[in-house]
């Protein structure tokens, strides 16, 4: 029953806080935060199940994948580099939407054995990935098991930029850049991904200073994204030196 599949399992960060606050403090609920998560489940749902990557390759008929309220798994069968790379713009693709949806995620991806059926899915692959989500991958990103790396070069994937080394030696999918994906190109899709990004960390650090004891698991996060935001920011000023007024750092 098992087989050797590429996994992704993905959650969305604070999904709970998100839940609580569709009610509001007379118990009616608030429709416009409902409806914030609903689009943003459907925009997974539709994310998860397309084709985006070059022409150059097929669509495998091994992809599945599983929506179980705010987690997502994506698995390919493991068949060579091109469903590797495909699970990481999927992975990219489904983080830079979430954003647009003022949402942040956090997951891993792995290659290990696992039974992945439309309803059900169970193996050393899923133990692995959640594990990893949980207690490694901390910060809002996806990370890339050691599994996963073995099997690719990372300077030859079509998107390189996509995956990069983080301080503490893990590899991460980079969804703080914007690549020329053939996806929201260009000045304007950039400016669009990092002002979402700005938004949802410049709301934190608003809402931050009318805290008086800041909940430190959060604070870890934020000061995260913080750092690769404004890397990123650095970059864009020296790419595009017209428009560095509408490049915003975080300080």
């Amino acid at each position: 029953m098992y087989e050797e599949r590429i996994l992704a399992f993905i959650d969305v960060l604070g999904f709970s806080n998100h839940i609580k606050e569709t009610i509001q403090n007379d118990g009616t609920e608030c429709e416009n935060k409902t409806g914030m998560i609903n689009q943003l489940l459907k925009d997974i749902h539709c994310t998860a199940n397309n084709w985006f990557l070059s022409t150059k390759y097929l669509p495998p008929k091994s992809k599945i994948t599983n929506q179980f309220s705010d987690s997502i798994i994506i698995s390919y069968l493991n068949a060579g580099e091109s469903e590797i790379e495909q699970i990481i713009f999927d992975v990219y693709l489904i983080c830079t939407m979430a954003i647009q949806n003022d949402f942040l995620l956090r997951g891993t991806v792995v290659c290990d054995k696992v039974y992945h059926g439309k309803d059900q899915i169970f193996g050393p692959a899923l133990v692995k990935a959640v594990n990893m989500e949980k207690s490694i991958a901390i910060y809002p990103r996806i990370i890339l098991d050691d599994s996963i790396l073995k099997d690719i070069d990372i300077n030859k994937l079509p998107f390189p930029e996509l995956v990069l080394k983080d301080f503490d030696g893990l590899y991460y999918i980079n969804y703080f850049d914007k690549p020329e994906t053939g996806v929201d190109i260009g000045l304007n899709g950039e400016l669009r991904h990092i002002m979402c990004l700005y938004n949802i960390i410049n709301k934190y650090y608003s809402q931050k200073k009318s805290k008086e004891i800041a909940d430190m698991n959060v604070e870890i996060k934020f000061s995260w994204m913080k750092e690769k935001y404004n890397d990123t920011i650095n970059k864009l000023k020296n790419k595009y030196k017209d428009f560095n007024s509408q490049l915003i750092n975080i300080v």
